[in-house]
């Protein structure tokens, strides 16, 4: 478990570095937008940091784009619309993508060893060329040109790109072919605009492309309000293509894509916690499966092997397979001479039991008298003993190993072995090992309790008890009033003294296994068993307000009273029905 959930924070940590590098964008200080050069990346990025973005492309979609193009937003885990609308124009504008008036993208060519900032053709070349401009001002007194008349032929010699788009077959544009100036708010939306016109006395047909800034532009023979560049460029087709490259790439758009990236990656950086959790709570359950899927086989070989050694003890279903450890040569002949006698210890149990406490009586191994001058710890006699009561009781109600579930608890139970355990009076063991067997009997037998089907169904919480008070008590026992989902129950329990007893706490145990397995509507119902601790188990059974059996007949003998005769109807049933099921009363 450790070694997936480090592994995920080392890549969170791993991650968090590189999204976090400064990134710098290179911006010329003092940048002005007035016209002298074409670096439209550089003014994209100025708008981006002052004035917030504006937006998107709409009319590109990624499947339009070059391979190049896309292959450097794959570089860079960046699509296309994740991309700001002023980076979109940068990315397109750097790479020398404009737009059409069909909204396709058109290739731009610059002169070898330039970049699309270097596509301006100052005035004075224009004049050189032959060309005509015309002045414009504005009224705040700025200056900038208009192109008034010029040729193709006499502007070709001058421009700095060619246009790849001889398949635009749009209207002609009746605007200036050339232009400057520019203002530092300006937003260029550049376009490809064809120039085809013939000139008076000149049937050859003048072509030429400009790169607009503007959708809408005023005829040439007019100024425009506000000053905006008009760039002309060469058709690439009609032009000396060795002379006409592919455009040098800035530094300003890649260096701004890079740290978008970064930028983007940090804010997608949360998703990895849920992502990184997904994965660790995955892998953590498949892990907890397999890890229990391993102990249940584990508990079932153990379970299959240790019932195979010890078939003999399972014929009947005997539970002292679980709590007593087995015993050769002279173990064995006092075992049948204790167990004949304790038979006949509990026979006599069984004709005298008479109080309250007679049903702890009636399974005990041990009289009150013997508890009382005996050790609370278990030797191997009174282990014995508890086998023979066990072997009884599995007899008269007839529990089955198959009624417990090895799969129902997480706790390893470790079978012991049919005659290779030592005995708790073996010279070799210390007072502390043989006080931890003693506990370790316990414990199993407790485990085998709490994994019955039976007990773990009418199992509930200690916490829903409320004790009211106590109703009476016993040699070993007591029963309390208590309230359960705001209901009177009587519930049972072993008395302080006797919770460490473990022969008391065996007997409890099996006197509610007989309770489990008891329903009829004379008998007194068995509501449900709590436990917080081992010494600790509550039986919880159905309120009688009348009082116990003995209490009644009492009151009817001191009264001399026969009308209740025929109510006593269910408890003789009940008495038959108890007495057929622990095969002291025949059944036919």
């Amino acid at each position: 478990m450790a070694g997936p959930l480090a592994a995920l924070l080392l890549l969170l940590l791993a991650l968090t570095p590189r999204c976090t590098l400064a990134v710098d964008v290179p911006v010329e200080t003092g940048f002005q937008f007035n016209g002298l050069h074409s670096d439209f990346a550089q003014q994209f990025y100025v708008l981006y940091t002052e004035l917030g973005d504006t937006t998107q492309l709409t009319d590109v979609k990624a499947d339009a784009l070059p391979s190049e193009l896309q292959t450097e937003l794959s570089a860079n885990s960046l699509t296309w619309s994740d991309l700001p609308g002023l980076l979109q124009r940068a990315f397109l504008w750097d790479a020398g993508y404009v737009l059409t008036p069909a909204h396709a993208l058109a290739k731009v060519y610059t002169r070898c060893g330039r970049s699309m900032a270097e596509l301006v053709v100052p005035p004075k070349a224009f004049e050189r060329a032959g060309c005509q401009l015309r002045e414009c001002v504005l009224p705040d007194g700025t200056g900038f040109h208009r192109s008034f008349n010029c040729k193709a032929a006499q502007l070709s010699r001058v421009v700095q790109c060619a246009v790849d788009a001889a398949d635009d077959n749009s209207a002609p544009a009746y605007a200036a072919v050339w232009g400057d100036g520019g203002e530092d708010d300006t937003l260029p939306e550049v376009t490809v605009q064809r120039h085809a016109y013939l000139t008076d006395g000149d049937d050859a047909p003048n072509l030429m492309f400009a790169l607009h800034m503007t959708d809408y532009e005023v005829s040439y023979t007019q100024c425009p309000l506000t000053p905006a560049m008009v760039i002309p460029c060469a058709p690439y087709n009609l032009v000396n293509q060795s002379r006409f490259c592919a455009p040098v790439p800035g530094d300003v758009a890649s260096t701004w894509l890079t740290k978008y990236a970064a930028d983007h990656k940090q804010d997608k950086t949360w998703l990895l916690v849920p992502l990184c959790i997904l994965v660790f709570l995955t892998f953590g359950t498949v892990a907890v499966y397999r890890y229990k899927s391993a102990l249940r086989d584990e508990a079932r070989r153990e379970v299959d092997l240790f019932m195979r050694e010890n078939r003999h003890l399972f014929d009947n279903g005997a539970v002292e397979a679980f709590l007593v450890p087995k015993r050769k040569g002279k173990g064995r002949a006092r075992s049948a001479r204790t167990a004949r006698s304790s038979r006949q210890h509990r026979s006599s149990s069984y004709s005298s039991s008479s109080s309250i406490d007679s049903d702890d009586s009636a399974y005990s191994s041990h009289s009150s008298a013997d508890l009382d001058g005996s050790e609370v710890s278990l030797s191997y006699d009174d282990g014995i003993q508890n086998a023979a009561a066990f072997e009884h009781f599995d007899a008269t109600i007839g529990l089955s190993a198959s009624a417990f579930d090895p799969l129902a608890s997480n706790t390893r139970m470790n079978p012991l072995q049919n005659g290779a355990e030592q005995s708790l009076e073996n010279e070799d063991l210390t007072p502390d090992e043989t006080t931890a067997r003693k506990n370790e009997m316990a414990i199993r037998g407790f485990r085998l309790f709490e994994s019955h089907r039976k007990i773990r169904r009418l199992r509930i919480p200690i916490g829903e008890l409320q004790l009211l008070r106590p109703l009476s008590r016993g040699t070993t026992g007591e029963i309390w009033l208590a309230l359960h989902s705001n209901s009177q129950v009587a519930i049972k329990q072993l008395v302080p003294e006797k919770r460490r007893l473990l022969p008391e706490m065996e007997m409890f145990l099996a006197e509610i296994y007989l309770m489990a397995q008891l329903k009829h509507p004379h008998i007194v119902t068995l509501i449900g068993i709590a436990w917080n601790t081992l010494e600790h188990v509550i039986m919880v059974q159905e309120y009688m307000e009348g009082g116990d059996l003995q209490h009644f007949l009492s009151q009817q003998r001191s009264n001399n009273n026969t009308s209740a005769a025929p109510g006593l109807s269910p408890v003789v049933w009940a008495l038959l029905l108890t007495g057929c099921f622990t095969r002291r009363i025949p059944c036919t």
